[in-house]
C-alpha cells in the first residue's frame, strides 16, 4: 500500500507475493550466518554475525479493511516460515480514533 494520505495506491491481493518475498529475504539476510546465501549472491553484503532480527514491521501508518486484508496474508506466510519473528502492525496514523479501533478489533492476535 502506498501512503494512504497521498495516493492510496494498492497492489492487488493476488500480486502480494513479491512483497512478501522481500520480507522473507530481509529476515534471511539479517539472520543468516556470515557465509550464507547472501554472501554468495551479493559479495560485500555479508556481516560477521547474524543480526538476530526478532521483529519486523508490516505497514507504516496504514489502516482500514484494505490494510487488514493485506496484513493477514503477510502474517500467515511470515508466521508459517518464521514463527520466531514478532510482527509489528500498523493501526493508522493516530493513537486513537476510528481507524485505530477498527484495526485493534478486527485483527486476530498472533503470538511470536
Amino acid at each position: 500500500m502506498a501512503c494512504q494520505f497521498n495516493t492510496g495506491e494498492l497492489v492487488t491481493l493476488d500480486d502480494l507475493d513479491p512483497y512478501i518475498q522481500d520480507a522473507l529475504d530481509l529476515i534471511d539476510f539479517a539472520n543468516a550466518p556470515a557465509n550464507g546465501l547472501w554472501e554468495n549472491g551479493a559479495p560485500g553484503w555479508s556481516h560477521p554475525a547474524p543480526f538476530n532480527l526478532k521483529m519486523i514491521g508490516v505497514g507504516n501508518e496504514q489502516w482500514g479493511p484494505q490494510y487488514i486484508e493485506r496484513y493477514e496474508i503477510f502474517a500467515k506466510v511470515l508466521k508459517d516460515k518464521h514463527p520466531e519473528i514478532a510482527l509489528i502492525t500498523s493501526a493508522g496514523p493516530s493513537p486513537d480514533g476510528g481507524a485505530f479501533r477498527l484495526f485493534v478489533v478486527q485483527t486476530p492476535r498472533t503470538k511470536g
